[in-house]
């Protein structure tokens, strides 16, 4: 790369031969015929000699300059110019007066087409010719055709002459140096400028782009070339041109959004599409873009950016795959499941009739296959019992792990029980095949319930609670491994009923107690805070977990009521421990309705002495699901006095990477699903993803689930400091305080 002082040189080199070049096609142009004419009148063999050295020589350096050779030709047309003023003194008769007079043209061209410095030196050699000259004129030693009338005048002239001359030579050069250097380092500048954006440009995978609609051409920076995979070079091309580059599927909706922002409908053009790849590969781009509007607002450009989304993208597909399929089998989830059941009772709802069954496939002592050949091989037969169920089904058929060892099957097209028999008897003889766990066979059984389609049922759940309870039906039975839903099943809604009557009085009597799961030091093991867990103290001892009542205490309402029996508690418990050990709580979304929630906990939280400072309140994205306004309010309030917000299970919801920037979050906790995503192992991209993705935002992390050193190994590589589990702990109903307090104490 050429150094920006030789830019310099050859920019003061290229404007020195072109004045020299004018010079000489000035001279041969103008002077010509004058020379001619005066040939004609008077020739004489002496001039004539001259002058043709003179035309020899202008053309000489002409052809020099032309080659490249600048410095040669210069001085060669400076030295012809010399040969004319000698031609001219001897033609008019003059030394002092004429000839010198036009050597004040020599050494301002010396200067300009040489070198300052020269020019000096030619009108130092002027003023000593000038001065012998004048010597040899006054003592009378010059013939008369040299003489000139006043030689002591035209001396003193010409050497004024010389000085100005020279002077105005020297800053006339200095200044054209000055000014090619002044562009030649804002050059530098801009050099330095595009150089950082196009760093910029390719660490972000970022370029700009400016469409002219009148012309129709849209020209694109090397970033935009980049992101097509077409080298690093910009372009100047048609619309339409690169309008064959987005993706058909993406071409209408883009076109819509620019539509309606020019029409003034948005306030920027902000569009996400796929743009074809060199290699023919799509890529994930988001566009902006502003429009420049003449008088009356007509747009009659477009300039905007375009920045490579891909792997924001791919990280949305994944959270919404995990949201909607279990992160294990890839089958639908739950959530999914429950989705056909609701579009699919409307389409029955339509046609008035109901041709399909659900089936609720429950696999017996699971729990043995984990404890006798680990966590692994279980995971690996679930994973195969699901793909063997959906090998037995049909196109429009759906199935879907509802968690754990559950299992559930839309199956459509039958109109009776015999014939969901028959579909069910293939189910169950898939199952009846040996399962390959690490070159051990085993053998598993399920329970399989069966409820036909009915109008009766308005709500997928209720779908899904009568398919589950006609599996319990022949749940344990020897003989009996299918189960068909009759009403008399329902018995068990009774007794549902009783447990909500049950759990309501719990409350009341205190019987729903917090117990205190640690929240780690990471690095050292070490509580720094405790989550409230609900737990049922039934008398006689019996403690049931929340598996066992909480579902039917979010179904009822009860929960709201739950919720503030736990936090009551456990503040009181934690107020007692020593700062800054603290509290985090669970809130559940019907919470968010009471728009006295707020005070109630900031009231709570003083009855107990607990400051709000030590105060976590725990959201699901369900919470935020609800009306953001009171949510929104909420949360201000109470993050305004102190308390922190964590979102619990983060991307096991719906929407999660909105929530980011739409709420003041301080934590997020990672869940177990995406931490125990390679088992033992440890965490794997997505928990990468996902922690990285929280740091950026300057949002706390906390990992869950954690039961391995491996696990703890590699969230600790991955810069996480906090987290719970297994590992550092189950759930006591006394907090277990830090080893130094607890040795204090």
């Amino acid at each position: 790369m050429t150094s920006p002082a030789e830019r310099v040189r050859l920019e003061i080199e290229q404007l020195r031969n072109r004045v020299a070049s004018v010079l000489v096609v000035a001279i041969l142009v103008i002077g010509g015929p004058v020379v001619i004419s005066f040939a004609l009148t008077d020739f004489n063999q002496l001039l004539a000699g001259l002058l043709v050295l003179m035309l020899v020589g202008l053309v000489t350096g002409l052809v020099l300059i032309r080659r490249g050779l600048g410095r040669l030709g210069r001085p060669l047309i400076l030295l012809a110019l010399s040969l004319e003023l000698v031609a001219r003194a001897y033609y008019f008769g003059g030394v002092t007066s004429v000839p010198f007079t036009g050597w004040v043209v020599v050494v301002l061209l010396t200067s300009i087409l040489v070198h300052r410095r020269a020019g000096w030196l030619a009108a130092l050699v002027g003023l000593l010719v000038g001065a012998a000259l004048f010597t040899l004129e006054s003592q009378g030693l010059l013939p008369p055709a040299l003489r000139a009338d006043t030689p002591l005048t035209a001396l003193r002239i010409s050497g004024a002459l010389f000085f100005i001359v020279a002077l105005l030579a020297w800053a006339m050069n200095k200044r054209i140096e000055e000014g090619v250097r002044r562009s030649a380092r804002a050059e530098v500048r801009n050099e330095l400028l595009i150089d950082r954006y196009e760093l910029a440009g390719r660490g972000a995978r970022f370029g700009i782009w400016d469409w002219d609609k009148i012309s129709g051409t849209v020209w694109r920076d090397p970033g935009v070339q980049d992101l097509l995979g077409e080298g690093r070079v910009a372009v100047l091309g048609s619309a339409a041109a690169y309008r064959a580059y987005i993706h058909p599927d993406d071409r209408e909706a883009t076109s819509n959004v620019l539509t309606q922002y020019l029409a003034g409908d948005l306030p920027e053009y902000l569009a996400d599409y796929r743009i074809k790849q060199a290699d023919g590969g799509w890529r994930w781009v988001r566009s902006r873009g502003r429009a420049v509007r003449d008088p009356d607002g007509e747009p009659i450009r477009v300039v905007g950016s375009i920045v490579d989304i891909s792997d924001q993208k791919s990280l949305e597909r994944e959270l919404e795959r995990r949201a909607f399929r279990d992160p294990l089998t890839g089958l639908p989830n739950r959530d999914l499941f429950l989705d056909r059941l609701r579009q699919t009772l409307a389409e029955a709802r339509r046609s008035k009739e109901t041709d399909f069954a659900i089936v609720f496939v429950d696999l017996d002592r699971f729990k043995v296959v984990n404890d006798s050949l680990g966590h692994a091989a279980g995971d690996q037969l679930l994973i195969q019992i699901g793909r063997r169920l959906e090998g037995a089904l049909r196109e429009p058929d759906t199935v879907a792990r509802l968690g754990g060892d559950e299992f559930a099957l839309l199956i459509k097209g039958v109109r009776d029980v015999p014939a969901a028999r028959i579909v069910v008897n293939r189910l169950e003889s898939r199952l009846a095949e040996p399962f390959d766990l690490g070159g051990k066979e085993l053998f598993v059984q399920a329970s399989i319930g069966v409820l036909m389609g009915s109008l009766e049922y308005s709500d997928p759940l209720d779908l899904l609670r009568d398919a589950d309870l006609a599996m319990y039906s022949v749940k344990g039975e020897p003989t009996v491994s299918i189960g068909v839903f009759e009403p008399d099943m329902r018995r068990r809604m009774r007794e549902l009923h009783d447990l909500d009557s049950a759990l309501s009085g719990a409350i009341e009597r205190g019987e729903i107690v917090p117990w205190f799961q640690p929240i780690v030091n990471l690095e050292s093991g070490e509580p720094i805070g405790y989550e409230a867990l609900a737990r049922w103290a039934r008398p006689g001892g019996e403690v049931l977990m929340p598996g066992q009542f909480i579902d039917r205490a979010e179904a009822t309402g009860l929960i709201a009521r739950l919720d503030r029996a736990v936090i009551s508690a456990a503040a009181a418990v934690v107020a007692e421990l020593p700062a800054p050990l603290y509290l985090s709580v669970n809130l559940s979304a019907r919470q968010f309705h009471d728009r006295e929630l707020a005070e109630w906990v900031e009231e709570e939280a003083a009855r107990a002495g607990l400051p709000l400072d030590r105060l976590q309140i725990e959201i699901t994205e369900a919470t935020l699901l609800t009306d953001l306004a009171d949510v929104r309010r909420t949360l201000a309030i109470l993050t305004s006095r102190g308390v922190r917000v964590a979102l619990d299970d983060f991307g096991t919801g719906f929407s999660s990477l909105s929530y980011l920037h739409r709420f003041d979050l301080d934590v997020l906790k990672i869940d177990l699903s995406f931490v125990q995503e390679r088992g033992p192992a440890g965490p794997g991209p997505i928990c990468h993803a996902i922690h990285s993705m929280a740091t950026a935002l300057g949002i706390q992390t906390v990992a869950e689930g954690v039961e391995t050193e491996e696990q703890r190994q590699a969230l600790l590589a991955l810069g996480c400091r906090t987290a719970q589990g297994f590992l550092f702990g189950k759930a006591e109903p006394i907090p277990r305080l830090p080893a130094a307090q607890a040795s204090a104490s």
